[in-house]
Formats: structure tokens, sequence, C-alpha cells
């Protein structure tokens, strides 16, 4: 098996941005907390649902305490989860304060910043403006500059060089970390319990074939640090209808737990949003019971 071997500033972010996923909280400072003009630096900006570089969707801009303003050119956006081991995934986590105030699954977004080569010397801060929705605990990272020195020397961009086998190597592509353009299906928040929860999608995408399970991929967010429903997914296909099943053996399944997002090979995209054609709730034995409505759910494309 080949092992990646990343470069000592990517490991060390890794390693500082896995402990900002405890609080999912947006740093106060960049990493690293100096940089040469022209350097590649990475911040944490807290747990962003919707996030991306595209600058419809988020900007930067260096603001330098002598004056001035710089825009920055984001280089990627993506997200960071803990060890599904580790004490984050258990019923006393400290990702529990943003899965309860944001109902999605806890991650740390991380932004990479190809810095300006003419970029003042002295002190300033990063100012971000995004469109991204943020845990109701935590600041809006609009709401948060982010300081930054830059001192003297002549930076460099870097490319995350990695060794892929027998010595060989190559430069790291961080778009491979952001998220495929994919359909996420959004269930609104009750305090009911159920046993399972089915929906019936469909599915319109420029496949000129009958899609098979080969060419999507259904992505549950995994909430369980704050939920007891021990749930389970298992899903389909039918004449181009995405059927999915979450089930609780226990019945103690949330209907904010089938949040999930649907992803097609990146050959297909989606024509329209999927819709919601069937929505069936159980109880513990198999019973249908009530429970909401498909226009009770939101389904964009991102």
């Amino acid at each position: 098996m080949n092992i990646g071997k990343q470069s000592n500033n990517l490991t060390y972010v890794l390693l500082i941005f896995t402990f900002f996923v405890l609080q999912g909280c947006t740093s106060l400072q960049t990493f690293p907390g100096v940089a040469r003009a022209g350097d590649t630096i990475t911040l944490a900006v807290g747990s962003a649902d919707g996030m991306s570089k595209q600058s419809t969707n988020t900007t930067a801009i260096y603001v330098p305490d002598a004056g001035g303003s710089y825009p920055l050119t984001i280089r990627s956006v993506f997200n960071l989860y803990p060890d599904k081991k580790s004490r984050l995934y258990t019923s006393t986590s400290a990702t529990l304060p943003v899965i309860d105030s944001s109902d999605h699954e806890a991650w740390q977004t991380v932004m990479v910043i190809d810095l300006p080569t003419d970029l003042p010397l002295g002190t300033g801060n990063i100012q971000i403006n995004s469109v991204a929705d943020f845990p109701t605990v935590s600041s809006h990272i609009n709401d948060v500059p982010i300081s930054l020195e830059i001192v003297n020397g002549a930076g460099a961009s870097s490319v995350f060089t990695y060794e892929f086998g027998f010595g060989s190597s190559q430069a790291g592509d961080l778009s491979l970390l952001e998220p495929l353009p994919h359909a996420q299906v959004t269930p609104p928040s009750d305090n009911t319990y159920y046993g399972a929860i089915e929906l019936r999608l469909t599915l319109p995408t420029t496949a000129e074939i009958p899609l098979t399970e080969e060419h999507v991929r259904v992505v549950l967010d995994d909430m369980t640090p704050s939920t007891v429903s021990n749930r389970n997914i298992v899903w389909g296909i039918d004449n181009d209808e995405l059927i999915v099943m979450i089930m609780s053996p226990s019945g103690y399944l949330q209907t904010i737990e089938s949040r999930f997002s649907i992803v097609l090979l990146p050959r297909f995209s989606f024509i329209t949003e999927p819709v919601i054609t069937s929505l069936k709730f159980f109880d513990v034995d198999g019973e249908q019971v009530s429970g909401a409505v498909p226009v009770d759910y939101s389904v964009t494309l991102n």
C-alpha cells in the first residue's frame, strides 16, 4: 500500500484543526500566526454549512492595521471530521453543542489561502464574508476577524508535495478534498421518535442510461454523538427513483437524522433538484405513523 508523506506544515495543520473540532469554534488566528507575502496559510473557520471557494459564496480580504485592504485568493475549502473511534463520538462529546445547534454532523471547515506577494509588513487581520450557515452556538465567520502578521522574506505557494510510492512524489491536489456537486436533503427538527423513515426521490440527471447504485452515493450525516437511535441506512435505485430507508432497532430515530446528501459520479450532474415523491414514518413495530410531510424537507443543489 502506498503511504503518502505530506509536508510538515500540512501535518501540523491537520493536527491543529483536529483540536479545533473539539469545540467547533472559529479560529481567531491563522496557522501559522505569521507568514511571508506569497505564502500559503490555512484557517479554521468554524463548522460552516454550505461554504465553498466560489466568489459568489465566500470572499476574503486582508486588512493591514496600517490601512488599506487586499483581496485574497481562496485556494480550497473542505471539511475535516474527527476519528469515529475517538471520544468525540461518545455521548459526552464536546461536539454536542455544534450538532444540537446546527442540526448537522460536527465538522471543522478549513480554508486554504495563497497570500498575495505585495502584502505590507506588519500586523493585520483577515476578514471573511460568506453566505454559509453556522451553528447558533458560535459566531458567524463574517463577524470574526482573524489576525495575521506579515514578516520579512519572500514567500512561496505550497504545492503540498507527497510521496506515493517507490520514492516518487507529486504535488498534492486539494480539490480532491472538496465536496463534489451534490443534492442536500435537509429535514425539519422535531422531538418525536420513530422506528424508521422511508424517503423516495426522483433523480433528474444528465445520465443517458438508467442509473444504478454504482452511479450514486448516499451520504448520511452522522449525528450519533447526540442521539441514541443506533440507526442504520439502506438505499437503492428503482427506475431512476432513489429509495432511502433509515431504521432504528430501539425506536429512537429522530427526523433530523434523515439528513443526507446524494452524490453522483462526476460525469453526471443534476438537471434540477430531486423531488421527494413519498415520505413515510414507522414506529418500532413497523406500523406506519404520522410525521413530517415532503414540503417540510428542503432539497437543494450544492
